[in-house]
């Protein structure tokens, strides 16, 4: 039997270090559940089916999409082939990145943002309004950064 993409093993143990991460991050769970590592892969199924969409990108020079759940597949219009491995600057509309990337970079030296509001651009090139975002840093079990996620509960067409 093959594993849906997000729940092979290296994404199961990716959606747990962003679970942790929010939770230190923030002082609260991300899920409405009261989860926990017990079982990594039903949490990683319980991360995919949120309501609100959840990314997730490296620390590369250009950072990749190393998570997107079903939420934000369907807001932005793509399959997980298509959107994980994508430079993650291609969310947003061309005249946004200036200020993305100062966001990013705001939010990885406080390990943390909360509040962002901002425009992104689907598969399909329609604009849309992000509001209320949280940004934070993933970190290892070692404490290491390897990488940034970010969910927003608001967000509509322009």
């Amino acid at each position: 039997m093959i594993d849906a993409p997000w729940l092979t093993p290296e994404k199961v143990r990716l959606v747990n270090l962003i679970f942790i991460s929010y939770q230190e991050a923030f002082g609260s769970s991300l899920l409405a559940c009261n989860c926990s590592e017990g079982n990594n892969r039903t949490l990683s199924q319980e991360v995919f089916a949120m309501r609100m969409p959840l990314l997730a990108h490296d620390r590369s020079r250009d950072p990749l999409l190393t998570y997107v759940n079903a939420s934000a597949l369907l807001l932005w219009h793509c399959r997980w082939d298509e959107m994980v491995g994508m430079p993650s600057r291609k969310t947003a509309p061309a005249d946004q990145l200036e200020e993305r990337t100062a966001l990013l970079k705001r939010a990885s030296v406080n390990s943390s943002l909360i509040g962002y509001r901002g425009i992104r651009i689907d598969s399909l090139g329609r604009e849309f309004y992000i509001k209320n975002a949280r940004i934070w840093t993933i970190w290892t079990k070692d404490g290491i950064s390897c990488g940034q996620a970010a969910t927003f509960p608001s967000w509509w067409f322009l």
